[in-house]
């Protein structure tokens, strides 16, 4: 049977948050010095996508997206459709009897889950690489295709707070995108006062007399 690209999409999304459950988990073995598999997450390699039909897929090969790049986009999603795979950053440091500042993440008004910031990104890809940690600040820049397409963004922090304090967020329309595989349709709102209209009539257009259409 024919798998519909809701389904398509759901798989490849599935292995993927697989993929980074076991980067988490490698990056607290080696942060912990535990005995791991790997001696850097860069060796976890993810799933293959060339052949994937799902859209998910489709717009990791279009922006030929990197392994941090990826790990970025995934962390945006997962508190939408598998929010308990980050719950290992609630851990408590004993010393303090608080989180772990290196986790960052802030926990929502309503949502109980940990939602990622870029400060996460920097824990699971940089650790106290500055190299690579400042290779996010470009991941997170306007220039990147994730802002000059709002994929994704990395939110402005409260004023004087550092720049990776900022919560990673996934735009609605690619939320919708890559999960349903359709365009966002946004409803009536406080914060969008607009409602989408329908109408069952059809929409016939004329053409000018003077327009040649090529064929």
């Amino acid at each position: 049977m024919e798998l519909t690209l809701i389904q398509h999409n759901a798989q490849a999304l599935y292995a993927d948050m697989q993929w980074l459950v076991k980067l988490i988990g490698l990056r607290m073995k080696l942060y912990w010095n535990e005995a791991a598999e790997h001696q850097s997450v860069e060796e976890l390699l993810p799933p293959d996508l060339s052949k994937d039909p799902s859209a998910y897929a489709g717009l990791v090969r279009q922006h030929a997206l990197t392994f941090r790049e990826r790990v970025v986009l995934l962390l945006a999603l997962a508190p939408h459709i598998q929010p308990q795979l980050l719950d290992v950053f609630f851990v408590k440091n004993a010393n303090y009897d608080r989180g772990f500042t290196e986790f960052g993440g802030i926990k929502g008004q309503n949502h109980g889950g940990f939602i990622p910031t870029g400060e996460t990104a920097a824990f699971i890809l940089a650790i106290n690489d500055f190299e690579k940690r400042f290779e996010l600040f470009s991941i997170f820049s306007e220039e990147h295709v994730f802002r000059r397409l709002n994929i994704l963004q990395l939110q402005t922090p409260v004023i004087n707070e550092p720049f990776l304090s900022g919560v990673i967020t996934i735009s609605p329309e690619y939320l919708t995108y890559m999960t349903l595989g359709t365009s966002h349709k946004p409803d009536f709102s406080t914060q969008f006062p607009a409602r989408r209209l329908t109408t069952d009539s059809e929409w016939k257009r004329k053409l000018p007399r003077q327009v040649d259409i090529v064929r």
